[in-house]
C-alpha cells in the first residue's frame, strides 16, 4: 500500500474552493430560471452540476472526518446534525412564515402543516404545490434529504468500525440504487433510490484514496491536460443527464468525482494563491445554498415592479451576474450572523465543529 497521510486534520483549502464553484454553479442556475423569457437557460445547465459536486465533496468529507478521529456513529450523527440543520431550520420556517404572508411571492411552495413537518424532519415527501415533485417546503432542500440518508447509512455502518465503513455503507447505497431499478413504487421511493446516490460513494473512494495513497495526489502536466479535459465534460455533456439520456451520476457524478481528484492534487498550489475571500466563500457556501432563493426571489420582484425589461440576452447575463453576487453576499452574511453564531449557541460552549467539514 502507497503512503499514507498522517491522521493530524487540517482544513484543505482545494475542498474549501470547490464548496464555493459548487453553491455558484448552482445560484448561476437558478438566477437564469428567474427570467419568464428563458434566454440563457440551456447554455447554463451545467449549473446543475453543483449539486453533483457537493454529493460528491460529502463523500469524501465524511471518509476524511471519520479517519481523524475515532468517533462513535450517535457523536457522527448528531455532529451533522447540529451542523445542517440549525440553519435549515431557520430557512424552512421563513419560507413557511413567509407562504403565509406573502403567497404570491412564491412559484410552486404553498403553506401545509404536514409538508412543513416532513420538511423539518428531512423525510421526503411529494410537495402539494408541485404535481410530480418531491421537495420540501424550501425546495433546495431536496439535496439534505439525500445527505441525511447517506449520514444514516454512514453512521450505521461505522457500528462495524471505521476501516469498513466505506465497504458497508457503498455496498448499502449500490443495494439501494439497484433495488430502485428493479422494483417500482411511490415517487418517494423513486426520489430515495435514485443514481445520484451513488455520487457520496465516488466521493468515498476519492476520499480512501487519499488517506492511503497520498503520493497519487502531486501535480503534473500531464494531470493539468486531464484536469481540463475533465472540466469540459462536465460543462459539455453534464447536460445529458438532465434530460434523462445517461444517467446523471455518470454524466455529472464521475466528472465531479475527477475534479475533486484532481483539485486536491493542486492543494499546495491552491493554498498559496487563494485569496481568504474565495476561502471565506467555502465556509459560506452552504449558507449560500440556502438563502439564495430568497434574494433572487427578491431581485426578480423588484425588477417586475420596476418594469425592467429583462427580455434580452445582454440583459439577462448582466443579471445573473447581479444576482450572483448578490447571492454570495447573502451566503457570508448568512454564515457570519446566522450560521456561526447559531452553531455556537447550540453546541453550548464546546469546541466548534470545523466548517469545513
Amino acid at each position: 500500500m502507497g503512503r499514507k497521510m498522517t491522521k493530524k486534520h487540517k482544513v484543505l483549502n482545494s475542498i474549501q474552493v470547490l464548496r464555493a464553484i459548487a453553491a455558484i454553479l448552482v445560484v448561476i442556475l437558478h438566477s437564469a430560471e428567474q427570467f419568464e423569457v428563458k434566454k440563457i437557460s440551456e447554455f447554463v445547465s451545467f449549473g446543475n452540476g453543483g449539486v453533483d459536486l457537493f454529493f460528491v465533496i460529502s463523500g469524501f468529507v465524511m471518509i476524511y472526518i471519520s479517519f481523524k478521529k475515532t468517533m462513535t456513529p450517535w457523536q457522527f450523527f448528531k455532529n451533522r446534525i447540529v451542523r445542517i440543520a440549525p440553519i435549515y431550520w431557520i430557512f424552512t420556517l421563513f419560507t413557511a412564515v413567509l407562504t403565509l404572508i406573502i403567497p404570491s411571492a412564491f412559484r410552486g411552495t404553498t403553506f401545509d402543516l404536514q409538508h412543513l413537518l416532513y420538511s423539518l424532519f428531512f423525510v421526503a415527501h411529494p410537495n402539494p404545490a408541485t404535481v410530480g415533485s418531491v421537495s420540501p417546503m424550501l425546495r433546495v432542500g431536496w439535496t439534505l434529504n439525500y445527505e441525511m440518508l447517506f449520514y444514516a447509512i454512514f453512521a450505521m455502518a461505522l457500528f462495524f468500525g471505521k476501516t469498513r465503513v466505506i465497504y458497508l455503507s457503498g455496498a448499502c447505497i449500490i443495494a439501494l440504487v439497484l433495488s430502485g431499478m428493479f422494483i417500482s413504487s411511490s415517487a418517494v421511493w423513486a426520489f430515495y433510490t435514485a443514481n445520484i446516490m451513488l455520487e457520496f460513494l465516488f466521493g468515498m473512494v476519492v476520499g480512501w484514496v487519499f488517506i492511503n495513497f497520498q503520493h497519487l495526489f502531486v501535480e503534473g502536466k500531464k494531470k493539468t491536460f486531464v484536469f481540463l479535459i475533465t472540466l469540459f465534460s462536465f460543462v459539455a455533456f453534464g447536460s445529458l443527464g438532465m434530460q434523462g439520456e445517461l444517467p446523471r451520476s455518470l454524466t455529472f457524478g464521475v466528472p465531479a468525482a475527477f475534479i475533486v481528484y484532481y483539485s486536491l492534487s493542486y492543494e499546495s498550489l491552491v493554498s498559496r494563491f487563494t485569496s481568504s475571500w474565495l476561502l471565506l466563500l467555502g465556509n459560506a457556501s452552504y449558507a449560500m445554498y440556502l438563502s439564495h432563493p430568497f434574494i433572487l426571489s427578491f431581485i426578480r420582484v423588484l425588477a417586475s415592479r420596476a418594469h425592467i425589461d429583462t427580455s434580452s440576452t445582454i440583459a439577462q447575463v448582466v443579471f445573473i451576474v447581479f444576482m450572483t453576487f448578490a447571492a454570495a453576499l447573502g451566503g457570508v452574511l448568512g454564515h457570519l450572523l446566522i450560521e456561526k453564531p447559531v452553531g455556537a449557541f447550540i453546541k453550548n460552549g464546546r469546541k466548534a465543529i470545523p466548517f469545513a467539514e
